[in-house]
């Protein structure tokens, strides 16, 4: 029953950060980790990606390698 209550916010919380708007913090935050990209030309979907793997798990080199790899593939 806890696995199915986590599973259901974690697909909430995912529906939810897919409708909202990049927003200036993220932007800075991903900027932080790929300081070369221009993040005005992100879409909505790759900036809610990005930062969903920014507040992942993992450490700051892995964090950074997934956000990288998401821009690239993004372009």
């Amino acid at each position: 029953m806890n696995r199915f209550i986590a599973i259901a916010a974690v697909a909430a919380a995912t529906l939810a950060g897919a409708a909202n708007a990049a927003t200036s913090t993220d932007l800075h935050e991903i900027k932080s980790y790929a300081p070369s990209v221009d993040v005005s030309t992100l879409d909505d979907a790759t900036v809610n990606a990005a930062v969903q793997a920014i507040h992942g798990s993992g450490s700051e080199s892995e964090k950074t390698s997934t956000v990288r790899a998401i821009l690239l593939n993004a372009n």
